[in-house]
């Protein structure tokens, strides 16, 4: 009968020709097991724990590895966001094109959260009331004036 010290250094050799790739089969034949025994013996929980412990130990290295690099993305991420704001705002600032003005504004608004809205329409008919149509009037000249001052910030214009 094998001792622990014996089955345990046996199983490590089973775990590590099947870590590397090899099938049951084939770590059967070469070892000198009946492939059904094999096959027994790897379902047990003790040479499972061992599979576990030279999987941990082969994968350490390469999981930090990933670790470091994904830190390493995620920084590089950041840098990248700070230096594509700073360019839109300079790009902002310096452009007279209407088009590109409102998708980089929809880009900001995006990003913060503030989604583009949907058009709606709707077929009812109503009376408005000439009181209320000037007030309507004044606070479509307002937004313009509004929104051409903004335009003239972003691109240095008084």
């Amino acid at each position: 009968m094998k001792t622990r010290t014996e089955l345990t250094l046996r199983y490590h050799e089973i775990a590590r020709r099947l870590l590397a790739g090899q099938s049951v089969e084939q770590v059967a034949q070469e070892m000198g097991y009946n492939p059904q025994t094999l096959k027994h013996s790897i379902r047990r929980p003790f040479f499972q724990n061992i599979l576990q412990e030279l999987r941990d130990e082969a994968y350490q290295p390469l999981d930090h590895d990933i670790r470091k690099r994904v830190r390493n993305l995620r920084e590089e991420i950041a840098e990248a966001a700070v230096e594509s704001f700073d360019r839109l705002i300079n790009l902002l600032r310096s452009t007279n094109n209407e088009a590109l003005i409102r998708d980089i504004a929809q880009d900001f608004l995006d990003r913060a959260g503030y989604s583009k809205t949907s058009k709606v329409e709707v077929e009812e008919t109503f009376k408005i009331s000439p009181e209320d149509m000037e007030q309507i009037r004044s606070a479509l000249i307002k937004e313009k004036e509004a929104s051409e001052r903004l335009k003239g910030s972003a691109t240095g214009t008084p």
